[in-house]
C-alpha cells in the first residue's frame, strides 16, 4: 500500500502486500542508524523519501512562496500602531545612548585599575601611559605629581618623605572619587535604561499583538469566503477558475492559522525589537569607538564583513529550512485532522497502523529539516565566537604597535580597552542576534503563506464575494419554478466521467417534484448546483425564468433550508446550532422550530436542555436527534425552498418514525421539490422539497417524477403513469425493492408514542454517562499536578537511544563554559603585558598571548558546532518520537473520549503542533544554551573564589539575584501560556470545524457568524495577554540593570 495515499480516500484503490513489510522494516532499520553515521545525508537537500510520490504534486508549487519584505510584515499596522512603534523606536534610541556611555565608562574604569598597577621605573615608557587621574597638588619643587611617577616618587620620598606621603594620600583620594563617579554614572545609566527599556518592550508588544490579532482574523476571513468545494466554470471544456478547497486540506490551513501566525507573532514581537536595538547599537558603538581611536577602529573593522556575511548566509539558509520544515508539518497536521474528524471511519477500517506509519513517514521528513537548521546555528554562533577573539588578539596587538610610536600615534591602554570591549560587545550583540534573527528569518517564511491566503482572499476565482454582501435589491420576490435547462456538468477532478448530460427538470410551484434513479445517476449534483456550489458546464438554472446567477448568493441560501443524509452539527449547545438557521432567532422562536422537528421533547430531557454540548459534528446525539436539530435548524428561517436529501435513510425504525413526523408538518407551507433514490417520508404538499431519499413508496402521490441515469432524465411522470409503463426503469426499481423486501408492513412499524418512548431511555442513559465521564474527569485532574513532577525526567529516558549524542553535546557544553575562564585569564596575561618597558618584550608577550587568543576560538568554533548540532539531532528525534507515540496514544483512546470540546481534532492538532514543538525547544540547542551557562557558572564560580573569594560574593550576590528574576519571569510565562492555552484551544477547535464543514457553513450561510466569533476568542487571547505583558516587559527589563549592577561591582 502506498503509504502516502489517504486510508479515507476512497477514490483510489487500496492494495496491501509484501512491499509494505520490506518497506516497514527498511524504515525501522534507518531509524535505529547511529546519530552521526549519516550526516552527510543530514545535509543533503533532497530527501530519499521523495521516492514516494505526492498525489496532490499540482497543488505543492503553490506553498513554495519566498519570504515577504521587512516592511510588508507590518502591513495590518494602522495609524495607533505606528505611533505606538514610533515611540518605542525612540526610547531604543535613548536605551542605546545608555549602552553606548556604559561601554565607555567601563573602558575608562578598567584603564584607571590597569594604569593603577603599572607603576614602575620606566619613566620613558611611563610617559606613553597618559594618566587619567591627575593632582592639583604640587610639590614646593614646582613638580606635578601623580601615582605613576614612580621613579621621582623615590626620589621625593627620601628628600621629603612627610610631604610626598600627604601628596601621594591625595592622589588616591582623588583616584576613589573618581571610581566612585564612574560607580555613580553607571547606576544612573542602568536606571534609565530600565524605564526606557520597559516601556518600550511594553508599547511595541502591544502593538504587535494589535496587528497580529487582525491578521489573524483577516486569514480566517479569506479562508471562510472561498468556494466551499471547488467552484469553477467551464468554457469550451477549459476550466476558468482553479479547484480550489477540494485541492487543499482543512489540516494544512489550520497550522497556517496557529502554527504560521505565532510564528509571526514570535519575530516581530519583542525578539524584532531586540534585533533592532542591537543593530542600532552595534551601529553607534562602532561611530563611537571611531571617536576613541579611529586608526585602531579602521584597522578592526576588516573583520565585520567576516560577520555580516556569516549571518547573511545564516539567515538565508534558517529561512529556507523553516518554510520546509512548515510545508511538510502542515502535510502531517492534514494527516491529524483528517484521521481524528473520521476516526470512526478509520476504526471501523481497522487502519490505526497504516495512519500511525503514514503519520510517522511525515514526520520522518521534518527531522533533517531540524537538524541542519541546529548544525548552521552551530556554524554561525562558532564564527562569532572565532570573530570574538580575533577582535581580542587584533585590537592588543595593533593597539601595541600603535602605542610604541608616539610620534605617529596618540593611544594610551584605556582608549584600547574601550575600542575593543566596544567591539567584543557588539560581536557579543552579534552571538545574540542569532536566535533573533533566526525567528525573524522564520516570521517572514511563515507570513509568505499566510499573506498568500490572506490576498487570496480578491480572487475571485476562489472566492465568494457575495457572502459578506447584504443586498437587498439583487433578491427578487421568488415564486417557485424551478427548471433546469439543457444543464451539463463535469467534475474537474473527474473531467473524463460526465456527471450531468442535456438535464432538463421543471419543477412548478406549489408542486411536489421527485429525482429517482441508481446512486451517481446525478441527483445531488442537481442540489450542489442549485446552491451554487459550481457552476454549470453549460446550459444554466433559472428560477421563475431569471437566471439563478442573477441571484444574491448569500440570500439565495438564506431562502433554502436544506437537511442531509448526515446533518452536520457544530461543537456548541442545542440552542446556538438551531439559531444558525436565523441569527436574531428569539428563544420562543427556536423553541417552536424545535417543537415543529419533533424535537423539544427530546431537548428538554437533557440535563441542560437547550444549553446542553452536542459535541464535534453531533456526536453526542444520535442520528434521530441530529437529524431533528438540524431540520429545526433549517426550519426556522421559513424556508421557500426545503432540501431533504435521504433525510432518514441512515436512522432506525425508532428514530425514523419521529423524524418522519416533522418531516410530515415541515414540508407543508411553500413549494416542494422532492429528490427520491426511495425515501419513507409521505407526499408533501407545500414547500419545494429536494430529497434524496431510500424508500419509492413515499413519492407516490408526488406531482412530478424524474428518473434520471447517467445525467439525463429517461423517464417522467406520476407515479401511476411511470407504473404503467411496461419495462420502465421506474416500475423496476419499484419491484426491486419489494423483491428485497424493503418495504416494510404496516404492522411492523412503530407508533409515534412508542418510538418517542424509546428514544427518551436512550437519552437520559446518554446523559448518565456524560455525567460519569465529567467526575472521572475531576478525579483525573487531582493527580495532574503529580505527575508533572516528573515530566522531564520521563523526556529524558525517551531520548535515552541518543544517549551517545546528548553526551557529545554535554562535553562541548562543559568544554565551552571552560573556555571562558580560560578567556579571563588570558585577557588579564594581555593587559599586563603592556607593563613591560621594554617594546619587544611588550610585542613578545602580546603576539604570544593574541595566538592563543585565536587558538580558543578555534576550539570553540568546533566544539559549538558539535554542541548545537548534538543537541538538534536529539531534539528533533525526541519530537518526531512523542508525536508518534502521542498520535498512537490517541488512536487507542475510547471513541467517547472525543466527544469532549477539548478533545475536537482541531484542538488535537494544534496539540500536537504546539506542544511538540515547545518540547523540542526545551530539548533542542536551547538545552544545550542551558547546559553551557550552567558549566560558566560553575567554573566561573571556582576561578572567582581563586583569584578573589571577597569580589567572588559580591558578584554571586548579583547572579543569585538575576537568578531569582529568571526563575519569576519562567513561572511569569507558565502563567501566561496557562492563561492563553485554553482560549488558544479553543479557537484552533473552532477554526478547524469550520474549516471542515464549509459546505454546511455556506449552505446556512453563516460566514459573517463563525467569522465574528472567531474574532471574539481572539479578542479575548489579546486582551488576556496585556497583563502578563506588563510583567513580562518589566521582569526583562530588570535584567539590564542588574547587569549595570554587575559591572559596577
Amino acid at each position: 500500500m502506498n503509504d502516502r495515499q489517504p486510508l479515507l480516500n476512497t477514490s483510489n484503490k487500496l492494495s496491501i502486500g509484501d512491499d509494505d513489510t520490506n518497506n516497514g522494516k527498511k524504515y525501522n532499520e534507518f531509524i535505529i542508524v547511529h546519530s552521526f553515521s549519516d550526516w552527510r545525508r543530514c545535509f543533503n537537500r533532497k530527501d530519499s523519501e521523495n521516492k514516494y510520490i505526492e498525489l496532490d504534486d499540482d497543488t505543492e508549487h503553490n506553498d513554495k512562496d519566498e519570504p515577504v519584505g521587512v516592511f510588508r510584515l507590518f502591513r495590518f499596522a494602522n495609524r495607533i500602531d505606528f505611533l505606538l512603534m514610533f515611540i518605542a523606536m525612540s526610547l531604543m534610541l535613548v536605551q542605546t545612548a545608555c549602552i553606548l556611555v556604559n561601554q565607555i565608562l567601563v573602558g575608562r574604569l578598567t584603564g584607571l585599575f590597569a594604569i593603577l598597577s603599572f607603576g614602575d621605573d620606566c619613566d620613558h615608557e611611563q610617559q606613553n601611559f597618559t594618566a587619567p587621574i591627575k593632582t592639583n597638588n604640587r610639590y614646593s619643587h614646582g613638580i606635578n605629581l601623580n601615582i605613576f611617577n614612580n621613579a621621582l616618587s623615590h626620589k621625593l620620598y627620601y628628600n621629603s618623605p612627610l610631604i610626598l606621603s600627604s601628596t601621594l594620600s591625595t592622589s588616591m583620594s582623588s583616584f576613589r572619587e573618581q571610581v566612585m563617579k564612574i560607580i555613580c554614572w553607571l547606576f544612573i545609566v542602568g536606571t534609565i535604561e530600565y524605564l526606557a527599556d520597559f516601556i518600550k518592550n511594553f508599547i511595541w508588544s502591544i502593538s504587535m499583538k494589535r496587528q497580529i490579532y487582525r491578521m489573524s482574523v483577516s486569514l480566517f476571513q479569506s479562508l471562510v469566503q472561498r468556494v466551499s468545494q471547488i467552484h469553477f466554470h467551464l468554457q469550451k471544456g477549459a476550466p476558468k477558475n482553479i479547484p480550489y478547497m477540494d485541492s487543499k486540506h482543512t489540516g494544512q490551513f489550520n497550522v497556517k492559522l496557529f502554527d504560521n501566525i505565532a510564528k509571526i507573532d514570535k519575530g516581530i514581537g519583542l525578539e524584532l525589537l531586540v534585533l533592532m536595538a542591537m543593530i542600532l547599537c552595534i551601529i553607534v558603538c562602532f561611530t563611537a569607538s571611531l571617536a576613541v581611536n579611529w586608526q585602531l577602529t579602521l584597522t578592526m573593522l576588516c573583520l565585520v564583513p567576516l560577520i555580516i556575511g556569516s549571518s547573511f548566509v545564516f539567515s538565508k539558509v534558517s529561512a529556507k529550512e523553516t518554510m520546509n520544515e512548515l510545508m511538510t508539518y502542515a502535510k502531517a497536521g492534514q494527516i491529524v485532522q483528517e484521521v481524528f474528524s473520521s476516526l470512526r471511519t478509520v476504526l471501523s477500517l481497522n487502519g490505526s497502523k497504516f495512519e500511525q506509519k503514514r503519520y510517522k513517514r511525515e514526520l520522518h521528513s521534518t527531522r533533517w529539516s531540524s537538524i541542519r537548521q541546529g548544525a548552521m546555528f552551530g556554524v554561525f554562533t562558532g564564527v562569532l565566537s572565532l570573530i570574538t577573539y580575533l577582535v581580542y588578539s587584533v585590537g592588543f596587538f595593533f593597539g601595541s604597535l600603535f602605542m610604541s610610536d608616539r610620534a605617529h600615534h596618540s593611544s594610551d591602554i584605556s582608549d584600547i580597552l574601550v575600542v575593543v570591549f566596544i567591539f567584543t560587545d557588539c560581536l557579543s550583540l552579534f552571538s545574540f542576534i542569532g536566535p533573533f534573527f533566526q525567528s525573524f528569518a522564520e516570521a517572514r517564511g511563515a507570513a509568505a503563506a499566510v499573506f498568500r491566503l490572506i490576498d487570496e482572499g480578491n480572487d475571485p476565482s476562489i472566492n465568494e464575494a457575495d457572502v459578506w454582501k447584504d443586498d437587498t435589491e439583487s433578491i427578487y420576490n421568488i415564486n417557485g419554478d424551478i427548471q433546469f435547462d439543457n444543464v451539463d456538468f463535469i467534475y474537474p477532478s473527474r473531467k473524463e466521467a460526465p456527471v450531468l448530460h442535456n438535464l432538463s427538470l421543471i419543477a412548478r410551484a406549489g408542486q411536489t417534484t421527485a429525482l429517482v434513479g441508481l446512486s451517481g445517476c446525478g441527483k445531488s449534483t442537481c442540489m450542489t448546483l442549485f446552491l451554487r456550489y459550481y457552476e454549470p458546464s453549460s446550459g444554466q438554472i433559472t428560477i421563475d425564468g431569471r437566471p439563478i446567477t442573477d441571484y444574491n448568493v448569500k440570500q439565495l441560501r438564506e431562502n433554502i433550508g436544506v437537511v442531509s443524509q448526515e446533518p452536520i452539527l457544530f461543537d456548541m449547545n442545542i440552542y446556538e446550532n438551531i439559531r444558525f438557521g436565523k441569527l436574531n432567532a428569539t428563544q420562543e422562536e427556536i423553541e417552536q422550530a424545535a417543537r415543529e422537528a419533533n424535537a423539544h421533547h427530546f431537548i428538554m430531557q437533557l440535563p441542560d436542555k437547550y444549553k446542553t454540548l452536542v459535541g464535534e459534528r453531533g456526536v453526542q446525539l444520535s442520528g434521530g436527534e441530529k437529524q431533528r436539530i438540524a431540520l429545526a435548524r433549517a426550519l426556522i428561517k421559513h424556508p421557500t425552498f426545503l432540501l431533504l436529501d435521504e433525510a432518514t435513510s441512515a436512522l432506525d425504525n425508532v428514530s425514523e418514525k419521529i423524524v418522519q413526523e416533522a418531516l410530515d408538518r415541515a414540508c407543508h407551507g411553500n413549494n416542494c421539490l422532492f429528490f427520491a433514490y426511495g425515501i419513507d417520508i409521505t407526499f408533501y404538499i407545500g414547500r419545494t422539497t429536494i430529497v434524496i431519499a431510500h424508500r419509492l413508496t413515499t413519492i407516490q402521490n408526488a406531482h412530478q417524477i424524474y428518473v434520471l441515469d447517467k445525467g439525463s432524465v429517461i423517464e417522467e411522470g406520476t407515479h401511476e403513469t411511470l407504473m404503467a409503463k411496461e419495462g420502465g426503469k421506474y416500475q423496476a426499481m419499484v419491484k426491486r425493492q419489494q423483491i428485497e423486501g424493503i418495504y416494510d408492513d404496516q404492522d411492523d412499524m412503530m407508533s409515534i408514542q412508542k418510538a418517542t418512548e424509546e428514544d427518551e431511555k436512550s437519552i437520559l442513559e446518554r446523559s448518565r454517562l456524560i455525567s460519569d465521564g465529567q467526575i472521572l474527569d475531576f478525579n483525573k485532574q487531582s493527580s495532574k499536578s503529580f505527575r508533572q513532577r516528573f515530566v522531564f525526567l520521563r523526556l529524558l529516558s525517551m531520548n535515552s537511544p541518543e544517549w551517545i549524542t546528548i553526551l557529545i553535546g554535554c562535553i562541548a557544553c562543559i568544554l565551552n563554559g571552560a573556555a571562558q575562564p580560560l578567556f579571563a585569564c588570558l585577557l588579564v596575561k594581555i593587559v599586563e603585558a603592556f607593563k613591560y618597558c621594554s617594546v619587544s618584550e611588550r610585542r613578545h608577550h602580546i603576539l604570544l598571548t593574541s595566538f592563543l587568543f585565536l587558538l580558543l576560538g578555534v576550539g570553540l568554533f568546533i566544539l559549538r558546532f558539535f554542541q548545537y548540532t548534538a543537541f538538534a539531532i536529539s531534539g528533533s528525534k525526541l519530537t518526531e518520537r512523542i508525536r508518534s507515540k502521542a498520535f498512537a496514544c490517541l488512536l487507542r483512546q475510547e471513541v467517547a473520549y472525543f466527544d469532549r470540546p477539548e478533545n475536537s481534532s482541531g484542538a488535537i492538532c494544534t496539540r500536537l503542533s504546539s506542544d511538540a514543538s515547545a518540547v523540542q525547544e526545551m530539548t533542542g540547542t536551547r538545552l544545550g544554551v542551558i547546559f553551557e551557562v550552567l558549566a560558566l557558572s560553575f567554573f566561573g564560580i571556582i576561578f572567582g573564589c581563586f583569584i578573589s573569594g571577597q569580589l567572588t560574593l559580591i558578584i554571586f550576590g548579583s547572579l543569585f539575584i538575576l537568578c531569582l528574576v529568571a526563575y519569576g519571569e519562567v513561572c511569569l510565562r507558565l502563567w501566561q501560556n496557562q492563561q492563553s492555552d485554553q482560549i488558544i484551544t479553543r479557537a484552533s477547535a473552532f477554526a478547524a470545524e469550520v474549516l471542515h464543514n464549509m459546505r454546511t457553513i455556506k449552505q446556512i450561510s453563516i460566514e459573517k457568524e463563525v467569522l465574528r466569533q472567531y474574532s471574539e476568542l481572539i479578542h479575548k487571547l489579546f486582551i488576556s495577554s496585556w497583563k502578563p505583558l506588563l510583567l513580562s516587559s518589566m521582569t526583562s527589563s530588570i535584567f539590564w540593570t542588574l547587569s549595570f549592577v554587575a559591572e559596577s561591582k
